[in-house]
């Protein structure tokens, strides 16, 4: 084999966490519920697990953590189960490692957005804002300009520039 051919991607070995998560994964590209179950399955089992543990062997289960959180917010938002994708998300957040979880936090505020939670999204971005750098106060004023919030997005504006 030279360097420019790449070797073929191997099946996942039947009941790792990767084969589940490649199910889950399947089983939303064909819009099936039977997924959710599955991802909380996964989301569940892995956040169990002590910290260092996920975080060994190159952080391996805390991407599949990472990945099977996402991709179960990213269907149930789809769903237009916005409860479920936030209680989702507030139950991963402790568990996971504290750089993570502005992450989440920010993930959290967008469903709320998205499910239509305007004033909340926003309350969660102005706390993330308050807590965070520049570039959070540019998101919360980015989305308030976009709801046509003038007054919040002027209130950004000032914060940001102390």
């Amino acid at each position: 084999m030279n360097d420019t051919t790449t070797p073929p991607l191997q099946a996942p070995i039947k009941g790792s966490w990767e084969e589940l998560l490649l199910r889950a994964q399947q089983m939303i590209s064909q819009q099936n519920d039977d997924a959710i179950a599955l991802l909380n399955r996964i989301i569940d089992r892995l956040a169990a697990l002590p910290p260092a543990q996920r975080q060994a062997g190159q952080q391996r289960l805390e991407q599949i953590l990472h990945l099977a959180a996402t991709n179960l917010i990213f269907y149930l938002t789809y769903r237009d189960r916005y409860e479920e994708a936030m209680a989702t998300i507030a139950r991963l957040e402790p568990r996971v490692a504290e750089k993570r979880r502005v992450h989440w936090q920010r993930h959290h505020a967008a469903v709320r957005l998205q499910s239509g939670a305007v004033d909340e999204g926003l309350a969660d971005l102005r706390t993330l804002a308050a807590t965070g750098d520049i570039e959070d106060w540019g998101d919360f004023f980015l989305t308030a300009l976009r709801f046509d919030r003038l007054d919040t997005a002027a209130e950004a504006l000032a914060q940001a520039e102390h």
